[in-house]
Formats: structure tokens, sequence, C-alpha cells
């Protein structure tokens, strides 16, 4: 079955494949990923890093709640599995890679190794123009 077809026969095949909106920024002193991961607690989330690739992924799972002698009828509230792989930029630094989730975000913090300056000094030399004599 074709993608369309399978969207069109089974909507949540494709909640189930779809990855959660980031926001990736940086400047000089971070490198920052903003993962979208609302109805997720630490529990469900895992971040690893290899050869400058930062993976996060979220175990799938559903809405459980005290159900208190209620039955579910339908049950559509629930949280897919994702994995999401980001490259990290040269001269970021793993070793500080921090996290913390919020409010549904995941915000995930790698500094910047800083860049190092290395002051030139170029001496100006002048050099002597002399006329040739004309005999």
């Amino acid at each position: 079955m074709n993608m369309l077809q399978e969207m069109m026969w089974n909507p949540v095949a494709t909640v189930e494949r779809a990855l959660p909106a980031v926001n990736i920024r940086k400047n000089d002193e971070v490198f920052e990923v903003v993962v979208s991961v609302p109805g997720y607690d630490a529990d469900r989330l895992e971040m690893t890093w290899e050869d400058k690739v930062l993976n996060i992924r979220g175990s799938q799972g559903t809405a459980d709640r005290e159900t208190d002698g209620w039955a579910y009828l339908r049950r559509e509230i629930r949280t897919p599995g994702f994995h999401y792989r980001v490259q990290l930029p040269a001269g970021a630094n793993e070793s500080q890679i921090a996290a913390e989730l919020k409010d549904g975000l995941l915000t995930v913090r790698v500094p910047m190794v800083p860049k190092r300056t290395i002051p030139i000094q170029i001496d100006t030399k002048t050099v002597p123009i002399s006329e040739a004599s004309q005999s």
C-alpha cells in the first residue's frame, strides 16, 4: 500500500511516523535544539550522541490516567515514538551537553568551544629607492 492510501485508510500510521516540531539555532557560545514533546515525561525520552550526531528518541505511550472504574470505548490520545537526529556543528563541546524538559519543550544546549584568536603583528619596512645616475 502506498503512503497516500495508507494515510487515507489508517490515519494513525502517519501520526506514528511524524517527527516532533524542532527549532535549531546557534551563536558563538551555544548550539541549541528545542524539541516540542507535549505529553512526554523525562522517563520516555532518551538522548545520546556519537560522531558529532545528537540522537533524541521518544518512546511510544498513551495518556494513562486513573480509570476509577471507567472502561475506554475509544482511546486516541497517545504519544507516538520518534527518533530525531541532529548533526552537531564543528566546535561543539559534546562533553558539556545539557538538557531540560519544561512545559512540553525539550531544550538541548551544547556549548561551543571558544574560538582562539592569535594576534599577528606585521612590521612594515621602508626600502629606500635611489635614482640611477644618467651618464
